[in-house]
């Protein structure tokens, strides 16, 4: 789904009715902590930075820069350099009951 923010009351009410009890967030640390809106009670968040410290890392930086991010042909490259991120995501998901990720 698109931001959390843009969520109103009303919004968050229909994810509540629709069972949604956890938020995958797969955000930047740096995002998250711009991001003043937060799940009402009963609407637990997983944070799983995906990219977090990738723009560091002068191996994958220089790939990024490529023009490839975001393409099919990042993923592969990105699975290689982060596992262990993406069973953590995968793991969330397969958290029990409905979840929703921003």
């Amino acid at each position: 789904m698109d931001h959390l923010i843009l969520l109103t009351p009303t919004g968050w009410s229909a994810v509540e009715s629709h069972g949604i009890r956890t938020v995958l967030d797969l955000r930047s640390t740096w995002e998250v902590h711009a991001d003043r809106q937060r799940p009402p009670a009963g609407i637990s968040t997983v944070h799983v930075p995906l990219e977090d410290g990738l723009v560091e890392d002068p191996e994958f930086a220089d790939w990024v820069s490529s023009g490839l991010f975001a393409t099919p042909l990042y993923y592969r490259p990105f699975l290689r350099r982060c596992p262990d991120r993406c069973a953590a995501a995968v793991a969330a998901v397969g958290r029990p009951g409905p979840s929703l990720t921003p």
